[in-house]
């Protein structure tokens, strides 16, 4: 695994005292680019992100930088995110991740909250993420 690849710092500033560190899980690069800009742009210098582009490097990427976040595509190329969703919420049970995915099926949804995901977005409503994130760590916090 190249670490150029899969840690990608975006910025290390800091909101209210801690910076939020997300982990952006998806196989199309384009896409990878296009969520940590519009991170960027939405928490301004407050929040750290990470890419990677399979199934493997977020799992591996998880262990090591234990992010507040996770924005998982559903379908990777090496496995399906909602299984490594399953993954990283049974070894880290508090584990925030948020699935995007291109695909509107209820079974998929249905499935992702199953696994323990915090939220299914579709990628087309993929603006909605930075406010869905807001809120589950507001709520973490109470």
């Amino acid at each position: 695994m190249e670490e150029s690849r899969c840690f990608r710092p975006v910025s290390a500033d800091v909101i209210q005292g801690d910076a939020v560190v997300c982990l952006v899980v998806d196989d199309n690069a384009q896409f990878r680019e296009l969520v940590v800009s519009m991170m960027r742009s939405h928490f301004d210098k407050g929040m750290q992100c990470y890419e990677c582009g399979s199934g493997r490097e977020a799992l591996e990427s998880y262990e090591r930088l234990q992010p507040d976040v996770v924005l998982m595509d559903v379908r990777l190329g090496d496995r399906d995110g909602i299984s490594v969703t399953r993954e990283i919420r049974h070894r880290h049970p508090d584990a925030t991740v948020l699935i995007l995915s291109q695909y509107d099926e209820e079974t998929l949804s249905e499935e992702a909250k199953t696994v323990g995901a915090s939220a299914y977005i579709l990628k087309e409503h993929s603006w909605k993420a930075p406010f869905v994130i807001e809120h589950l760590l507001w709520q973490k916090k109470k």
